[in-house]
């Protein structure tokens, strides 16, 4: 079921226009640096988008402009995990596993210390579960994570699904074009 659903949805955003992700990029952006959640905190961990994935560029200028701390993940592919790593520039960003632009393994982060992560996904239904691209990068990393976390999509990319499984992490919020959803965590 979720392979069914990661290729519908992977295919409908690969037909976005450029304009699109660019507007609907910026309608997101901005919905987050309104967010008095995102204003309040201190370390904001995101990611570098991939396959029309929305774009939070505007979002790391910001938190960088603002010397928050900025953090992103890192993969590492032997053992499927993800490695929280501070930047202090975009500069600080090479292209990495998978294609996607990743930081050095220098400055690690502390799990425990990031207040916001906003975190990507093929789809996610209402009730805050992600559909990723199958590896379960997000799911081992969010694991015990005590801090907030928001998922980061176009509106298309919310549907329904059922096929949750135990090791799935429900997520607090869904931050669309349109909206920010609160999730009611079960």
């Amino acid at each position: 079921m979720k392979d069914i659903i990661r290729k519908e949805i992977i295919e409908k955003r690969s037909r976005i226009t450029k304009e699109q992700k660019e507007e609907w990029s910026q309608s997101i952006c901005q919905q987050i640096l309104n967010w008095d959640i995102f204003q309040k905190s201190k370390s904001v961990m995101l990611y570098s988008s991939i396959r029309n994935e929305v774009d939070l560029s505007a979002v790391v200028e910001k938190l960088l402009m603002d010397k928050k701390t900025v953090i992103f993940p890192k993969s590492i592919k032997l053992n499927k995990r993800l490695v929280p790593c501070i930047i202090k520039s975009i500069s600080d960003l090479k292209l990495g596993s998978y294609g996607i632009m990743e930081p050095e393994e220098n400055f690690i982060a502390n799990k425990g210390e990031i207040d916001l992560i906003l975190v990507p996904g093929v789809a996610f239904n209402p009730q805050g579960y992600r559909i990723g691209y199958g590896a379960g990068y997000y799911d081992r990393f969010l694991e015990g994570f005590k801090g907030i976390t928001a998922g980061i999509a176009y509106s298309f990319q919310i549907t329904d699904f059922n096929c949750i499984h135990e090791h799935d992490a429900q997520l607090n919020y869904i931050i669309t074009e349109n909206a920010i959803q609160k999730i009611i965590k079960n």
